[in-house]
């Protein structure tokens, strides 16, 4: 596991997906609150969010002296704007969920830093997740560690694997919860209780 130490996480993002993450990362107590900021466009969410959690928020993010990994967990069509507002340094870490947008185009709106690909499911929610990571090189050990604190993480040889992880592995426990949701309503119907 990855010395979180002397790094500072920023969430930007804060809906299901992004929440999740960080709670889950707050609750293995991989990193403390006090190293966590929240900014979504919802100033309000970030806010309520951030008091859950006991950590910081705000809707930007200056330089900081620490290392920071920066999780982008806004819409696909919002990654963009999300990273060029960003003060990245060479060593900061940045690390989408936002489905299908390429490792390329985060890389060229980064700039610098080094940049991951991932695509969690929605057992993260619970801390039994499984998610699909990709960068050009190695993914740095604090990606792993970070997904690791919410279920299995998976290194991807290459990226075009991302359309089938999104299918299968990101979208498929949900048509599964569908199924089960409907045999215990028909189980209902039957008259179980």
């Amino acid at each position: 596991m990855s010395n979180f130490s002397k790094m500072s996480v920023v969430l930007i993002g804060a809906g299901n997906m992004g929440s999740a993450l960080v709670r889950g990362v707050i609750d293995a107590r991989l990193i403390k609150p006090h190293q966590l900021i929240v900014i979504d466009v919802d100033a309000k969410k970030a806010a309520t969010l951030a008091k859950e959690l006991g950590c910081g928020s705000g809707d930007s993010i200056g330089a900081s002296s620490y290392r920071t990994m920066f999780i982008i967990a806004t819409k696909p069509w919002d990654v963009e704007a999300s990273i060029k507002a960003l003060e990245l340094k060479d060593d900061d870490i940045v690390v989408s969920v936002a489905a299908g947008v390429k490792l390329e185009d985060l890389a060229t709106w980064a700039k610098t830093g080094t940049v991951v690909r991932s695509m969690p499911n929605t057992p993260v929610t619970v801390r039994y997740g499984a998610t699909a990571v990709f960068a050009e090189g190695k993914v740095p050990d604090e990606v792993v560690s970070f997904f690791e604190a919410m279920g299995i993480v998976v290194t991807l040889t290459k990226e075009s694997q991302f359309d089938a992880v999104t299918g299968l592995s990101g979208s498929g426990p949900a048509y599964i919860f569908v199924a089960i949701e409907a045999l215990a309503d028909g189980g209902v119907a039957a008259g179980l209780d």
